[in-house]
């Protein structure tokens, strides 16, 4: 699954929108997720979710990473003002590794549109 941070205006509709109510609890959204990624391992179809949702956010881990979810940052793509880009290309993974995705999402540390060149 490719997950990218960004509005579904931004990135088209080959994009799945993963839109949650802030009242739903974050164990159904986990639920919801391992279905979406048992789906595709069933189909072999990859899906794109583009989401904000912070609770997703924080399933995406490193590669190898003990217990980690199914989702990686190799899977996460960010908005960059003009098009998508790879969230590796601007953070290493060492440095994403000690935080919460969802934490620097909320910071607004995942945002390259304030970022100065």
């Amino acid at each position: 699954m490719r997950v990218a941070i960004a509005t579904p205006r931004q990135v088209g509709i080959e994009w799945f929108p993963f839109p949650f109510d802030p009242f739903t609890h974050p164990n159904e959204i986990r639920e919801t997720v391992k279905a979406l990624i048992a789906r595709e391992e069933q189909t072999g179809v990859e899906l794109n979710v583009v989401t904000m949702n912070r609770t997703l956010l924080d399933m995406i881990r490193a590669s190898g990473s003990k217990n980690a979810a199914d989702l990686y940052y190799e899977d996460v793509l960010l908005w960059d003002g003009e098009k998508l880009s790879p969230l590796l290309d601007h953070y290493s993974e060492d440095w994403l590794s000690h935080f919460a995705l969802g934490d620097l999402f909320d910071r607004g540390e995942l945002d390259l549109t304030r970022r100065s060149s």
